[in-house]
């Protein structure tokens, strides 16, 4: 039986999902790895506590009690107004610096749960641990470089698909309705061809601004979905290239695996939905460690084939760009360096040369001296 692509990405997507949302396979590592359970409850203590606890706190506690405060102070208009303001106060001064604070030590946490989970797998694998001592020794600090600014490319794809280019289309829609109500109101144009020129360009915009959100969106589960795996990728020393290629050829997979979580993202505020997702995300981690991601496609039926799509291409183009731009200023750099270095080494030479041929003919000139004074004598 031959199954088409649509079906073929289909299937992948849901299989996805379903090993998204199998937390159940997380309890027996967590059972019996004391260590990634202790770092799991850390996770969960920060996240929960300092994030979403913060979020409760002030919407159950600090704005109820200003607003029993000022009842008898400010009418229904000021007191919204005064809300507003303290709940930015508050973001500045309190939420957003705990969020960086909680994502900075989450990042670490993350990483030793997946090394912890993987040490644990390989425990008594003595070729295994010989194989990670030597892809250590031979990984280079240019993967690490390498991988974090092709993430970080993809990333600001995410947010321009998904923020900036639909922004910017909805400003054009503002811009095109204002411009036709002035004109309409001059009598410049027809009513007819106006209405039409206008439905035309704002069904284009409406396209294009929906598009970019969708693809956006995709793109952001797919980085849901690598994030959960990636930690175990990098405990296992693969490379960034191998990482991407498997990403690329499984992506209905990890869209999958990653659209709970977009639907949390955009679901809820941004405080709810990003500690929800740091709470979440060691489970995640868990999931991806214990996961075979290549099951599905094992059980796919004879005559499927799988698309490839290149979603990191773009990515990998602008890194090695940046890193060709920044590796002409460091090898400039360097040749200044060792240019002067050998010209300040050729002077200091130089002068060491000079100093024996003076001490040379101060000698002969002393030995003449005393050679005419004994004629003298």
């Amino acid at each position: 039986m031959k199954v088409t692509d649509v079906e073929l990405q289909l299937k992948l997507f849901f299989y996805g999902l379903s090993d998204s949302l199998s937390f159940h396979r997380t309890l027996p590592t967590l059972v019996n790895n004391r260590e990634a359970f202790l770092l799991v409850l850390q996770i969960l203590g920060a996240n929960g506590l300092l994030i979403l606890g913060s979020v409760f706190l002030f919407q159950r506690g600090i704005l109820p009690m200003v607003d029993v405060l000022g009842e008898s102070t400010f009418d229904w208009y000021d007191q919204n107004h005064y809300n507003s303001l303290l709940w930015l106060l508050y973001q500045s001064l309190w939420l957003i610096p705990i969020c960086g604070l909680c994502y900075g030590c989450s990042t670490v946490w993350y990483q030793s749960l997946a090394d912890a989970i993987t040490k644990t797998q390989k425990n008594g694998d003595k070729a295994a641990k010989k194989k990670e001592s030597t892809s250590n020794a031979l990984k280079p600090v240019e993967y690490t470089l390498y991988a974090t600014i092709s993430w970080l490319f993809v990333f600001i794809q995410v947010q321009l698909l998904t923020n900036y280019v639909p922004n910017s289309f909805a400003g054009a829609e503002f811009v095109v309705n204002k411009i036709f109500a002035v004109s309409e109101s001059s009598g410049v144009a027809s009513d007819v061809l106006a209405n039409l020129i206008r439905g035309g360009l704002l069904g284009i915009f409406a396209i294009l601004k929906y598009a970019s959100l969708a693809c956006g969106l995709t793109l952001m589960a797919a980085l849901y979905g690598w994030y959960a795996f990636d930690p175990k990728w990098i405990a296992d020393q693969v490379a960034p290239d191998q990482r991407f290629a498997i990403m690329e050829s499984r992506l209905a997979y990890f869209i999958g695996f990653g659209f709970p979580y977009v639907l949390l993202n955009k679901g809820t505020s941004f405080f709810v939905g990003f500690g929800g997702f740091m709470m979440l995300f060691p489970f995640c981690i868990i999931l991806g460690t214990v996961t075979d991601f290549d099951k599905p496609f094992r059980s796919l039926p004879e005559g499927s084939t799988n698309s490839k799509f290149r979603i990191f291409k773009p990515a990998e183009v602008w890194t090695l760009l940046a890193l060709k731009y920044f590796g002409r200023k460091i090898a400039k750099k360097a040749e200044r360096n060792y240019i002067k270095t050998a010209s300040s080494s050729k002077q200091s030479d130089g002068s060491n040369d000079d100093k024996p041929a003076a001490s040379a003919g101060s000698s002969i000139s002393s030995s003449r001296k005393n050679e005419k004074a004994k004629k003298d004598d």
